[in-house]
């Protein structure tokens, strides 16, 4: 078993099940919708759900990632399969940016059925204090369990090896903890993706609010209302529904500010989820809004300057607006991916893991098959929308999720968000462009 310090996210990966359509109820109004039951099924998310197809239709499959020039690296159990496992690739409708022309193969040891049988069996049994993350590194073949600093990586790999797995199919490695990070500051109407908003949780002192950012405006197909769309821990309690009011830009002024009201919050859940843990796929929640507060829908807010750490606030009055003009369900390795918030504005970074369970530290939540980016992060954008340019320099974008927690790297801070794919397994699907 391999062990290793430096904080380095890389990819990853879940489950072994089925590769089978979702029990989902397109486009069902909120109030009608329920997130589907939990199973080993409807466990299997995100990229996850699409390499386990792509190993199933080419045997010995065992990984893929991106790179930044759009070139791809494929793994393989059987390099005589390269052929086969290209042409899968190339007809796949849900990865996107890779330019089949230029894709390289490795042979590897191990097919990404095995390794996220092995995953499922290190969720279902591990339970060792100091867990940052589970993941699979499609980019290196082999399962990650990331531990806080000081944590006993023997003790851990004790743990592991009686599970039977190999030695050299898991590597160790210390990294710093994930945090909720719950700390374009004007009021705006009407309201759109990236702006600050503001609510009084459960247990915030007297005389503060909590600040965070709405991620994206929605509407339902069998729905006449509209929704702002953000974390579920920018509600007075995280992960039920409290009928919330959410303000923009603050909670002075009373009804005037008043802009939405919680209406949808799923609860965690135990089936299949670590021990003495509880579970989600998405910290989202709906609230609808009020009547009368104007709200677009297929937009964020565009400032003027982009950043690696910490963007502009001010929004640009020539270009003031993103266009979502499609989804982005979930993210490769080496993608570019930005984000706008309240704190830090916008900031862009690249995709550096996938599909990984993040346990959130100080809490006992585990946050299932998220996505992780290098790039800058602050106190007060949580709920900021993640998102893909088309092309360089376009206004019109592909939502990718929203942004949630926070960490440091090897390589400068990350931010941790939950991809569109798993917001809407808990949400319904949801209608994000412009009419």
């Amino acid at each position: 078993m391999r062990t290793r310090k430096p904080a380095m996210f890389a990819v990853a990966a879940l489950w072994l099940v089925a590769a089978c359509s979702d029990p989902t109820s397109p486009g069902a109004a909120p109030d009608q919708y329920q997130r589907p039951p939990i199973t080993k099924e409807t466990l299997l998310r995100g990229l996850d759900r699409e390499f386990v197809q792509l190993a199933r239709e080419v045997p010995g499959f065992g990984g893929l990632s991106r790179r930044a020039d759009g070139s791809a690296l494929i793994l393989l159990t059987d390099p005589a399969r390269a052929t086969a496992a290209k042409q899968a690739v190339a007809k796949s409708r849900l990865l996107r940016g890779i330019d089949a022309n230029r894709i390289d193969f490795r042979t590897v040891q191990f097919d990404y059925v095995t390794l996220t049988d092995w995953k499922a069996q290190l969720r279902s049994s591990l339970d060792v204090s100091g867990l940052v993350f589970l993941d699979i590194d499609e980019s290196a073949n082999h399962v990650r369990i990331g531990v806080e600093p000081g944590t006993s990586h023997e003790l851990v790999a004790s743990e592991v090896a009686k599970l039977d797995i190999p030695q050299d199919a898991v590597t160790i490695e210390d990294t710093s903890p994930i945090r909720l990070t719950a700390t374009l500051r004007d009021a705006i109407r009407p309201t759109l993706g990236g702006l600050q908003i503001a609510f009084i949780g459960a247990h915030t002192p007297p005389g503060f609010i909590n600040v965070c950012t709405l991620g994206f405006n929605a509407r339902f197909a069998n729905s006449p209302d509209t929704y702002l769309v953000t974390n579920s821990h920018c509600n007075s309690v995280q992960g039920s529904v409290q009928n919330t009011e959410i303000f923009q830009v603050t909670t002075g002024g009373g009804a005037a500010n008043l802009i939405a009201i919680e209406s949808a919050d799923p609860d965690y859940f135990s089936q299949g989820c670590f021990p003495n843990r509880r579970c989600r796929f998405s910290d989202a929640s709906l609230a609808r809004y009020v009547q009368g507060v104007q709200a677009v829908v297929g937009t964020i807010a565009r400032t003027t300057v982009r950043g690696l750490t910490a963007g502009s606030l001010t929004i640009d009055a020539g270009q003031p607006t993103f266009n979502i003009v499609e989804k982005q369900p979930f993210a490769l390795m080496g993608q570019t991916l930005d984000k706008v918030g309240r704190t830090t504005g916008w900031t862009v970074g690249t995709v550096a893991a996938t599909c990984i369970d993040v346990f959130v530290t100080d809490t006992d939540i585990a946050m299932m098959c998220q996505d992780l980016v290098y790039s800058g992060v602050g106190g007060g954008d949580s709920g900021s929308p993640v998102f893909e340019s088309q092309a360089p320099f376009s206004n019109d974008v592909a939502i990718a999720g929203l942004l949630w927690g926070s960490g440091t790297s090897a390589f400068g801070p990350v931010f941790v968000y939950s991809p569109i794919h798993s917001i809407e397994f808990e949400l319904g699907e949801m209608i994000v462009t412009a009419p």
